[in-house]
């Protein structure tokens, strides 16, 4: 019942989100914006990690808000990057990633987690996690990142967004096609509209003969050691830079 719950509550979600592109949200950027969403629908179960994200405004309340950095929003695969920093100077970069988070996680908590830093640009990575959803189609990640690129339109006009493809791993390979359609359909999106940019992490995670490389990856074989984000680290650095 929770599965099948979840699964019309993703439907109304992105049905309702792009049936009303023309229609503006309220104009206040201090607003909740999900507060016109949530007169359609409970969006109560998006906000399973809303401790990570008290405690970046708890840090936020003590240090202040440094404004106009590249801001990288995602799921675990950014969030346990501890020496992001120092792996992708001299790029102003500011860490916020969280949980292991989805696509509709990070449109949930967009007011929270991006709008306050007024990012020069943002570096969005999702998709590991919503691919393990059978009820999130490739198609439903294409509308969710579309949604997203809205609410950048609409409250940071001037941001750039560089979507990071979602990457390869040997514990989730039987997902692999999954993987493969979602990224081209984002890819071929970015195309389209303009301050979007893709960044293609998967060609040198894997071996020459097709095989996902192991030795780039923790014992979990999902989430990455140190030669894993070196490899994103050049990339990264190589697409932000020029």
């Amino acid at each position: 019942m929770k599965l099948i719950s979840l699964q019309i509550l993703f439907i109304l979600f992105f049905s309702f989100s792009l049936s009303s592109q023309n229609q503006d949200f309220e104009n206040s950027d201090t607003i909740l914006y999900m507060k016109e969403m949530s007169a359609y629908l409970d969006t109560s179960f998006l906000n399973r990690f809303e401790k990570d994200i008290l405690k970046y405004e708890k840090k936020d309340s003590l240090n202040g808000i440094d404004e106009g950095k590249i801001l990288f929003l995602g799921s675990s695969s950014f969030r346990i990057w501890s020496s992001m920093q120092k792996d992708l100077f001299p790029l102003n970069v500011l860490n916020r990633g969280f949980g292991g988070s989805t696509l509709p996680e990070a449109i949930y908590y967009f007011n929270r987690i991006a709008m306050p830093y007024k990012p020069s640009k943002i570096v969005l990575y999702e998709g590991d996690n919503d691919i393990m959803a059978t009820f999130l189609t490739p198609y439903v990640i294409l509308d969710a990142f579309k949604l997203f690129v809205r609410m950048r339109d609409k409250y940071l006009p001037d941001t750039k967004i560089y979507f990071l493809s979602i990457k390869p791993s040997p514990r989730r390979e039987k997902v692999t096609d999954k993987l493969l359609i979602t990224n081209m359909l984002i890819e071929e999106y970015c195309k389209e509209i303009p301050d979007l940019e893709y960044i293609d992490i998967t060609e040198p995670m894997y071996e020459e003969y097709g095989e996902i490389r192991q030795d780039i990856f923790k014992k979990d074989m999902l989430h990455m050691n140190k030669a894993g984000y070196k490899i994103w680290s050049k990339i990264i650095k190589d697409s932000l830079l020029h």
